[in-house]
């Protein structure tokens, strides 16, 4: 990895993933955002190229198990803990231990009848071949990570879908991927670029963020933070 205080990114070759930016209208700022964030990588010397994937939806279609293996998955969670206020995901849903907005969600996945089921290993099958494909892909372009954006739309107001999700390539194919702030919408919203490496690639990504936020410096609080205290704080016990 070298040393963390390197900004360089000489070693990095990214490939920007064009099918995830969207093509509707509405996609437009924010691909621009993302699309600026990567300019300053190819600033700290990565270089640049973009990348289709051939068949990525196809691939993607029927590879998420979260349906299959959260309720069990939580169960055993909870069974590690004798003093824990619930037992499983139907006892949340009964008493109604959770927001509206997560009903339809919870209740598929409450749904599952058993954690083994051949819909479930035919989407562990979609993914292995997902994952070949991404690694096969990226190999033939010698590309180091894939840059996209985290959700191609701007966030939703509170109570409304979020349409635009990005998020399923890294579950999909088990490689790692990290989540940097590339910047703000005219109305103030914040964008995320994601970076997916090959396996065990966490030091490279890590980097690039890192070297991304010191010249950058893309976080800035809410509007509606409040002020901070001028009084110091006193050291504990004095």
């Amino acid at each position: 990895m070298g040393c963390m205080g390197d900004s360089s990114l000489q070693d990095m070759r990214i490939g920007i993933m064009t099918s995830l930016f969207g093509s509707a209208p509405e996609d437009a700022e924010v691909g621009g955002i993302v699309r600026e964030a990567i300019d300053v990588m190819r600033h700290l010397g990565a270089s640049v190229s973009e990348i289709a994937i051939p068949g990525y939806d196809e691939l993607m279609q029927g590879t998420s198990v979260i349906n299959a293996e959260f309720k069990f998955d939580l169960m055993d969670y909870l069974a590690q803990f004798p003093g824990a206020p619930v037992r499983s995901l139907d006892e949340i849903l009964s008493r109604g231990l959770y927001h509206n907005a997560v009903d339809g969600v919870l209740r598929r996945a409450n749904a599952a009848e058993s954690r083994d089921s051949e819909g479930y290993r035919a989407a562990l099958a979609k993914r292995e071949t997902a994952r070949q494909a991404v690694v096969a892909s990226m190999q033939a372009q010698a590309l180091t990570a894939l840059a996209y954006p985290t959700l191609r739309r701007k966030p939703a107001p509170i109570g409304e879908p979020q349409v635009g999700s990005n998020c399923q390539l890294s579950p999909t194919t088990g490689l790692p991927a990290i989540g940097i702030p590339a910047g703000f919408t005219q109305d103030g919203l914040p964008v995320g670029l994601e970076l997916l490496g090959g396996a065990f690639s966490e030091p490279m990504l890590l980097k690039a963020a890192f070297a991304y936020e010191r010249e950058t410096h893309p976080r800035r609080p809410p509007a509606t933070t409040p002020s901070l205290l001028s009084a110091a704080v006193s050291p504990a016990g004095r």
